[in-house]
């Protein structure tokens, strides 16, 4: 546990340099396509768990459900960055955790049924892995956060 704990440190400074990085190259534009990005390992991890599924022989209908939701949750992050990755930086860079968060849960209540009765266990390594990418991308991001472009108070008002 210590271990993952101080992976998970680096994580975090590694994706605040890499972040810090990007923001001076100027890549301050492009915040939308890398929350895009940020949210691939969630959809490598589900391959992963989809292939553990087909290799463990077990039955592909009880597995409809898990894919299902798991496309459920990888458009509704997709809407909410390309709707906040402008006006809401923040909750824009904190969108690939929270899917990863729904994720989570999803596929350890969905695959522990499907997966039970064929005594296969997913690799905790792959899933300590998907977690130190996603706080990494999630730290690059939060580099983008400060300084973010204030909305105009006009905005906000009825005389448009």
């Amino acid at each position: 546990m210590r271990l993952l704990l101080r992976y998970s440190i680096f994580a975090v400074l590694g994706g605040l340099v890499l972040g810090l990085l990007l923001r001076a190259v100027g890549a301050r534009k492009r915040f939308g396509t890398l929350c895009l990005v940020a949210l691939l390992p969630l959809l490598g991890h589900a391959g992963y768990l989809a292939y553990m599924v087909v290799g463990a022989d077990a039955e592909l209908s009880s597995t409809w459900p898990f894919a299902a939701l798991i496309l459920a949750d990888l458009v509704v992050a997709v809407v909410l960055v390309r709707r906040w990755h402008r006006t809401q930086m923040l909750w824009a860079a904190l969108l690939p955790a929270a899917a990863g968060l729904v994720y989570a849960a999803v596929a350890s209540l969905m695959l522990s049924f499907t997966l039970g009765p064929a005594d296969v266990v997913p690799s905790a390594f792959a899933a300590a892995v998907y977690a130190l990418i996603t706080l990494t991308l999630v730290a690059m991001l939060l580099a983008f956060v400060p300084g973010e472009p204030r909305v105009d108070p006009s905005f906000w008002t009825s005389d448009r």
